[in-house]
């Protein structure tokens, strides 16, 4: 029986929190690794970490596929790093068609594949674990981008992200809006442009904003459906464009990105999705409802899943609802994973339920008690996208907010 299975059995037997701590330190310990491996292999080389950190655990000699969707185009660069007990991880990446594109198979705990794109395309990377000396071995993985062939410091992409959140500041917090999912980043030259595909989950209103680096004067911003028509678009002449869309359901939509004007190239950009609770409806969307519920979901984790073994997984996913609203977040899963998805409600809010579908609308779990802490689980039997369903049961001072968190073990 390998180290993870141990760990599982005696934590649902006797709630050991010492066991959860000594799982946490082995995960530590292969993220420690992976930053080593990005300043030795690629910071000085112009790259830039993009997209979320992708975690697991592997026995000796066992591997597992982990899809990634590289935006537009680009230089790329996957890092994989794992813990201290693992002699060598390899990584082998193929497109969606399953061509080979690179692959690393040195022996070491730090290998990069790398890949130029010409288009917003999906990605397989293979990891293996080639070599572990007690199991499981952890290991952790990140996707890195480089802009304009390293030409230019890192420091006009820090600029780009420090005029995006003056941009967040000035024009979308005291709106109610708030940042969701992940900071998209790239790097075009003067008129060049490309696409990002981004998906917007269930109902809501939603604002892209993006800002542009010091050398760069006018960036526009247009936004498409995936039927190609477009519904919005901001082309004033300047650095911080925003364009929104009212959504009814979760839908795919395409952001084409033109860095009109360029001085000194390329020019970095930075982007984000943000969302704004409840249209507005008399509560304050971005302050201290949304805030508070935060810090209970935090409470939540420690009171109720960190202790057996759970640790965070991907973004937390916030919104509200009126009473007996529902809507839907989607949610990417590993497989043989043991995932916890947990949401809370604000202090108006005396009832809120989950429920869990797989990708073919299958219902896998709900938790439909009277209570503020929904909790439902599932162990995947391979990657795949998993639907959960969030109704505001019961709410007194409309729109209440509720935040849903991932954990997996």
């Amino acid at each position: 029986m390998n180290r993870k299975i141990v760990l599982a059995a005696v934590i649902g037997l006797l709630s050991l929190p010492n066991l959860a701590l000594g799982q946490s330190v082995y995960a530590s310990q292969a993220r420690d690794n992976l930053e080593d491996a990005y300043y030795s292999q690629l910071a000085d080389r112009g790259f830039d970490a993009t997209g979320e950190l992708i975690e697991g655990s592997l026995g000796d000699s066992e591997d597992e596929d982990v899809w990634i969707t590289l935006n537009g185009r680009g230089e790329y660069a996957i890092v994989a790093a794992c813990d201290e007990d693992c002699s060598d991880i390899d990584l082998h990446l193929y497109d969606e068609d399953g061509n080979s594109i690179d692959l690393d198979v040195r022996v070491s705990q730090d290998p990069v594949v790398e890949v130029t794109t010409s288009r917003t395309e999906d990605y397989r990377v293979n990891v293996k674990m080639y070599s572990c000396g007690t199991e499981p071995c952890y290991y952790a993985l990140r996707v890195y981008r480089r802009g304009g062939g390293g030409g230019r410091d890192v420091s006009y992409a820090q600029q780009a992200r420090d005029n995006l959140d003056d941009a967040y500041d000035s024009q979308l917090a005291d709106r109610g809006f708030r940042a969701t999912g992940e900071l998209i980043e790239g790097s075009l030259d003067d008129s060049a442009d490309e696409d990002v595909w981004i998906t917007l989950d269930g109902r809501g209103t939603y604002a892209i904003a993006a800002a542009c680096d010091e050398d760069c004067s006018d960036i526009d911003l247009s936004l498409y459906d995936e039927d190609g028509n477009s519904i919005d678009s901001d082309q004033r002449v300047s650095e911080d464009p925003v364009v929104e869309v009212t959504t009814s359901r979760t839908e795919d939509y395409r952001l084409n990105v033109k860095m009109f004007n360029c001085d000194t190239e390329p020019c970095y950009y930075a982007m984000r999705v943000y969302r704004r609770g409840g249209g507005g409806r008399g509560r304050d969307a971005g302050g201290s409802f949304a805030q508070r519920t935060r810090r209970a979901l935090d409470r939540a984790f420690e009171d109720g899943l960190a202790d057996r073994g759970y640790f965070e997984s991907g973004d937390m996913f916030e919104g509200s609802l009126d009473e007996m609203e529902e809507e839907d977040v989607w949610i990417s899963l590993r497989r043989n994973q043991s995932y916890a998805i947990l949401a809370v409600c604000d202090e108006d809010c005396s009832d809120i339920d989950l429920y869990l579908y797989d990708e073919d609308g299958d219902q896998i779990d709900t938790d439909t008690s009277i209570d503020q802490e929904p909790v439902v689980r599932v162990t995947p039997r391979r990657n795949a996208d998993y639907r959960v369903r969030v109704r505001m049961y019961s709410c007194d001072t409309e729109p209440c907010f509720y935040a849903v968190g991932v954990y997996e073990r």
